[in-house]
């Protein structure tokens, strides 16, 4: 049977899980790119002060995800999800009443803790309903789903927001409530794989202890962590910099879909031929290439068009790593702590992309203020590069046998644990 038609139409619940997740984050993208341009735009922040609101936000979700993930693994996943979207409909809806940065940081704050319950639970929820053989396919179906609501998500927030700020806020907390329903009435009841060995119930600390004793996660966790820097950057300088210095937001809007919509056609069917003739660290090297280049040329165009272009490649790079990342995460956690690893694996972003926002934000009114803007984008570039360098080292270190696929990692990861 072929494998799309297998994890679509035959793996109950997969499809569930897919489309809530394109909905989450149609609501997450058509809120959270324009929260800085509405507090220093309409609030009179200093883009220092939003990005300490959108890093509130990814500190507490992100740190705090690994309990989360512990949770799913007790409980269920279907219970753990759909609290997770309830909570961040309420924080979503907060955001369209914030008129200062103490509620701006509430609303970040409420929707950061609904984040923390269904962050890396549903991405465990998706390793345990698929095959192990087909689970690379799963991640790249999850990959595709997060891509289009990515592209509708901020097109959609372009618009609302010429009306009002606040209608943009009800909406995607609007989203968040038809998720909430959609897992209570149409998700089956999903809990961990089991182990039949002493580690049947392993306890938050117990899993914790885990992970932090992997040094292949711990490492893999640390580079993890300047891949979410450099993408946090486009939910915070590419919209103050494409509003600052080309007076509109063109090239928000076309990032976003040209981010989104190749990748909905495309992720899928490449990764699937990729997988099968080079390692996932490969395939892992070759996209943080394409970051680095697409990310490091932003700052030399003078047009919004060719601030697309170089927006282009860096998605394409984006679109051959993160659901290689995370198919990586699951292959090497042992089955009964699927959700508690992703948790843990969570850290990258809750220190890059934390401190992606208070730096970008902070970075972004120094460049500003010394009139050279388009200096960020070249350093944003290096540390693409430093990234591959670690990578690469990182994958010789741990994965020197590269004709391992990600399907075959799974094996060795439980015999190293």
């Amino acid at each position: 049977m072929p494998t799309l038609k297998l994890l679509l139409f035959h793996q109950r619940g997969v499809g569930v899980l897919l489309f809530n997740y394109f909905l989450m984050n149609a609501g997450f993208y058509l809120l959270i790119p324009f929260v800085a341009l509405h507090g220093t735009r309409d609030l009179g922040l200093s883009a220092a002060a939003a990005g300490l609101v959108l890093a509130v936000r990814q500190f507490i979700q992100q740190g705090l995800t690994i309990f989360g993930g512990a949770l799913g693994d007790r409980i269920g996943y279907r219970p753990t999800l759909a609290l997770g979207v309830l909570i961040r409909a309420f924080g979503f809806a907060a955001f369209a009443f914030a008129r200062d940065l103490p509620s701006l940081i509430f609303a970040a704050a409420l929707a950061a803790f609904g984040g923390v319950f269904f962050e890396s639970t549903s991405k465990a929820a998706l390793a345990a309903l698929t095959p192990s053989e087909h689970r690379a396919a799963g991640f790249s179906l999850y990959g595709v789903a997060s891509r289009l609501g990515s592209a509708v998500g901020p097109a959609l927030g372009v618009l609302l927001l010429q009306i009002d700020f606040a209608l943009v806020g009800l909406v995607a907390a609007l989203l968040y409530v038809a998720c909430f329903a959609s897992f209570m009435l149409l998700m089956p009841a999903v809990a961990a794989p089991r182990a039949t060995s002493a580690t049947l119930h392993p306890s938050l600390a117990q899993t914790f202890t885990l992970a932090l004793r992997d040094r292949r996660l711990v490492w893999f966790v640390a580079l993890n962590a300047g891949y979410w820097f450099l993408f946090t950057q486009f939910t915070i300088t590419l919209p103050l910099y494409s509003y600052r210095v080309f007076g509109g937001l063109e090239a928000v809007s076309g990032y976003y879909v040209v981010n989104s919509l190749p990748a909905v056609f495309l992720q899928y069917p490449l990764l699937q031929r990729l997988n099968r003739h080079w390692s996932a660290s490969l395939i892992m090297l070759v996209g943080m290439a394409f970051i680095a280049l697409g990310i490091g040329t932003i700052g030399l165009w003078s047009l919004p068009l060719l601030v697309i272009a170089s927006a282009s490649v860096y998605a394409f790079g984006d679109l051959l790593y993160q659901p290689t990342q995370q198919t990586v995460i699951s292959d090497m956690a042992r089955p009964e702590v699927l959700g508690a690893y992703f948790g843990f694996a969570s850290f990258a972003l809750a220190i890059g992309g934390g401190f992606g926002n208070l730096f970008g934000g902070a970075l972004f009114d120094l460049a500003l203020a010394n009139g050279i803007p388009q200096l960020l984008w070249y350093g944003y570039g290096m540390m693409g590069v430093l990234l591959v360098i670690g990578l690469a080292l990182w994958s010789r270190a741990n994965f020197a046998a590269t004709t391992l696929s990600a399907f075959e990692l799974s094996a060795a990861s439980q015999t190293d644990q």
